[in-house]
């Protein structure tokens, strides 16, 4: 298998299972890859390191939620993160400013300088979301070519 190949099996993976942690170990074990070769074809194909990556998926899967209304703990909790502080501070880094202040944008409250860091990151969002269509896009018609395992049971996160 090519190493781009690998690596879009790998984020098939990860956002089929985002909602859950996933190790490093994990992925050697169902893609029969040592660890450190996995970080570093990763990291040499996106830019980001595996961690990097899942984690800004959560936070642009729970966009919507915000969006809903929800509260910001039900938010955290249901994409993943184990408290309303590491989801803020996640955010603030995929994002450029907190939850608090992206509801605000929502409803046409965020001042000048917040609606600028956020219209950075949409402009960097679909960058990212081109680039990701693009890599997958390449292996159209190869799906089949990889063999899916399952998990060990004891690898299982509840």
């Amino acid at each position: 298998m090519k190493s781009n190949e690998l690596i879009v099996y790998i984020l098939d993976y990860l956002d089929n299972n985002l909602y859950r942690d996933i190790s490093i170990q994990e992925l050697s074990l169902y893609f029969g890859y040592e660890k450190s070769y996995i970080m570093k074809k990763f990291k040499n194909e996106l830019g980001i390191s595996i961690k990097t990556y899942v984690n800004k998926m959560k936070i642009i899967s729970s966009l919507n939620s915000l969006g809903n209304n929800d509260l910001l703990i039900k938010t955290a909790l249901e994409y993943g993160f184990n408290s309303l502080e590491y989801y803020s501070e996640v955010f603030s880094k995929v994002v450029g400013v907190s939850p608090t202040v992206y509801k605000k944008y929502l409803i046409g409250q965020a001042t000048k300088d917040e609606l600028e860091i956020i219209r950075e990151f949409i402009e960097e969002l679909t960058n990212f979301d081109l680039f990701l269509e693009k890599n997958r896009a390449s292996l159209k018609g190869n799906e089949n070519k990889i063999l899916r395992l399952t998990i060990p049971n004891e690898k299982k996160c509840a």
